[in-house]
């Protein structure tokens, strides 16, 4: 089992590396030939559809996961298909509604919608449609441990937005943006059908419990359990970039998408163990086993993630300015954001840990800070420092939310806090050995 996890963690993050090095590179051409408004105005988009998904869907991804990790998925294809229907049917007509409502006087002269044309806010609803869609089919790969389809369609994904993004050199201003936006639809029909077609040709067999089916009533029962925490965690990791458009327009926008993308790559790590593990724990009995697990992976997740964080810091301070003259305000806020992202790490392992155990619920209270703390202090700070100030919420709010998770699992498991944090004496055994054979080659 040990194996099988570190396994699949370590090719789940190296593809993500490589994932992350083709979103970069994207970044890069879109960030040297755009403007900082420009690039707001795709981030934007991609910020409305994330929003209306996430609302819409009563995070449904997370019941197929669990569902299809814990049974046979030929007892339950129905009833995820026809639950599918209904939310894309729900994501549409609310998609259309709010982008109707940006043309209402009172609301279409307001800083957050003035400066993103209507067009672009209705290819939203596309954009939020083929989302979902794409997030419930990979969640049945990753539910079927099926890592490898899993991580080649992602790096597909990539590579293709990356081969659109080069076009940027050719076509430039709204004609670039415009261009982009259905670029990444097309990538997202393209995954799509390469998602079911994996799906279908699937001859994974479950060796998990057998019942005799999953009404939509189970799975909606689990999907509102996980919705709250959901809802919250989108809340606490887009509340700044809401909370900026909403004071300060696009451009700000833009330049603090920089930082914020620079970010999330160091939480490749953390969501590629915590993908891999929570199909293991569901379906794991024994729960001193689920915390041993869980445990290590804190451990080795943090050191990692501060060592990832003090290299992107140094990068980001000779290059940004070299390679991206339009967005050097970007640097110090990403220095404030990378502090706040190794403790968001725990939260990223110990969420989707906590799920395993059929207790998503209880991640409502870390999100709930998290999302609290984020919103009070957008509202102080962004209108008194701007970036800065949305970056500092930011930070706040992320470590907020992994020091609550860190203290609910020890509460829920009685797993030593001092465990998650510091290394045991098998670690620092292990390192010793290490050091002493290196010594006498």
């Amino acid at each position: 089992m040990k194996n099988d996890v570190a396994r699949d963690s370590v090719n789940t993050f190296g593809t993500n590396l490589i994932s992350a090095v083709m979103a970069l590179l994207t970044s890069f051409f879109l960030t040297r030939y755009l403007l900082p408004s420009e690039k707001g105005i795709i981030v934007s988009i991609q910020l409305i559809a994330s929003a209306i998904v996430t609302l819409v869907s009563f995070s449904f991804n997370s019941a197929v996961l669990y569902y299809v990790a814990k049974y046979d998925k030929t007892r339950i294809q129905k009833t995820i298909v026809k639950l599918s229907v209904y939310i894309l049917l729900l994501i549409f007509v609310f998609g259309v509604a709010l982008s109707l409502m940006s043309l209402v006087p009172g609301i279409k002269n307001t800083q957050f919608f003035k400066d993103t044309p209507f067009r672009f806010i209705l290819l939203a609803v596309p954009y939020a449609l083929l989302s979902f869609g794409s997030s419930i089919l990979l969640s049945i790969l990753r539910a079927e441990n099926r890592f490898r389809s899993y991580n080649l369609i992602m790096l597909l994904q990539r590579m293709l937005v990356f081969s659109f993004s080069i076009a940027v050199l050719l076509i430039r201003g709204m004609a670039a943006v415009y261009f982009m936006v259905v670029a990444y639809l097309i990538v997202s029909v393209i995954v799509s059908a390469t998602s079911v077609i994996t799906i279908k040709n699937s001859k994974y067999n479950s060796d998990s419990e057998d019942i005799t089916a999953v009404t939509e009533r189970d799975m909606m029962k689990y999907s509102l359990k996980t919705y709250p925490s959901t809802l919250l965690s989108f809340g606490n990791n887009q509340a700044s970039s809401l909370i900026l458009k909403g004071f300060l327009g696009n451009g700000s926008l833009g330049v603090f998408s920089i930082a914020y993308t620079l970010t999330e790559t160091i939480w490749l790590l953390p969501t590629s163990v915590s993908m891999v593990i929570m199909t293991r724990l569901a379906a794991m009995t024994d729960d001193g086993d689920r915390v041993r697990l869980t445990v290590i992976s804190c451990k080795i997740v943090m050191y990692l993630c501060v060592l990832l964080s003090a290299l992107m810091a140094v990068g980001a301070y000779y290059l940004i300015p070299v390679l991206f003259p339009n967005y050097t305000d970007a640097v110090l806020p990403l220095f404030i954001m990378l502090c706040g992202s190794i403790f968001i790490c725990y939260s990223s392992v110990l969420s989707n840990s906590i799920a395993a155990y059929g207790r998503p619920e209880l991640n409502i209270i870390s999100t709930a800070c998290g999302v609290g703390a984020n919103i009070l202090l957008g509202f102080v700070f962004i209108p008194l420092y701007g970036l800065m100030g949305a970056a500092i919420a930011t930070a706040i709010s992320f470590s907020l939310q992994g020091i609550v998770s860190v203290i609910i699992f020890h509460i829920f498991t009685k797993a030593r806090i001092s465990e998650m944090l510091l290394p045991g004496k098998r670690e620092i055994n292990a390192v010793k050995s290490l050091l002493t054979k290196k010594k006498t080659m």
